[in-house]
């Protein structure tokens, strides 16, 4: 459990200093070019948090493997953006991991469902890790 804290407090601390490995920068915009570009920075701004959290690569997010690691920082980024970024559908989210069919709105609201199961399972690491990302992107929503 103190490893867990530890790797929170290490990212709540490189997050207020912004020194996120550069390795970390590099995220691609698949919005809809209609979305507000608000919403694009608020999604991508998850994405980096989660990425550095897990240490991954943004773009090892939006690839179809299904690796613990991969796949529980790809289901926190969408039930974050499903919490923090209002009016955003469950197929814009997807479509912000790439227009294969395997991020249908299905596919997120199972991953939002499952994010939010083991935040109420009284699991440590998922649930430290979702409350700090929102503290850190603006309210504990």
């Amino acid at each position: 459990m103190s490893s867990i804290k530890t790797r929170v407090d290490s990212l709540e601390k490189r997050v207020s200093k912004l020194e996120i490995d550069p390795r970390h920068s590099e995220i691609p915009v698949k919005w809809d070019t209609n979305f507000p570009t608000a919403t694009n920075g608020i999604a991508r701004k998850i994405k980096l948090l989660v990425c550095a959290y897990y240490e991954l690569k943004p773009s090892e997010l939006d690839e179809l493997t299904r690796t613990s690691k991969k796949k529980t920082a790809r289901q926190i980024v969408m039930y974050l953006c499903r919490k923090h970024i209002p009016g955003c559908t469950f197929q814009e989210i997807g479509t912000f991991f790439g227009r294969h069919h395997s991020y249908t709105a299905s596919a997120v609201i199972h991953a939002c469902g499952q994010i939010d199961a083991r935040i109420k399972s009284g699991e440590v690491e998922v649930p430290a890790l979702v409350a700090s990302i929102s503290k850190v992107i603006g309210g504990d929503k």
